[in-house]
């Protein structure tokens, strides 16, 4: 009998330590899992970061490429005005020195010769 007490209280002491050690399996399987997903987030975070930054720099480039281009177009407009206007005074000034030419030689025409 004294032997079956004995393995009794064998039996029950390793329960006991079995149970602490599962328990306590259990709290370190706990404190992974919410390492695991403190990290996790962690990683979340500094990729939404990353992307918020990007996102920022894509703004700012499309802003910049915006402006560049309606620089551009205000200087396209510029020049083809300024060569337009050079067109027309060159068009006037061959129109004057026409008129002047034809009024030069209709004024020899009508000059009396001298023989």
């Amino acid at each position: 009998m004294q032997t079956k007490i004995h393995s009794t209280a064998l039996i029950q002491s390793d329960t006991r330590l079995l149970e602490i050690e599962i328990r306590d399996l259990k709290a370190t399987i706990m404190a992974l899992r919410e390492s695991l997903e403190n990290e996790k987030n962690r990683k979340e975070e500094a990729i939404q970061a990353v992307i918020a930054g990007k996102h920022n720099e894509m703004t700012q480039l499309k802003e910049t490429i915006f402006a560049l281009r309606e620089t551009l177009e205000a200087e396209r407009y510029s020049k083809s005005r300024s060569i337009q206007e050079a067109v027309a005074n060159s068009h006037n000034e061959v129109l004057q020195l026409k008129t002047m030419i034809s009024t030069l030689r209709d004024s020899l025409e009508t000059m009396p010769s001298k023989k």
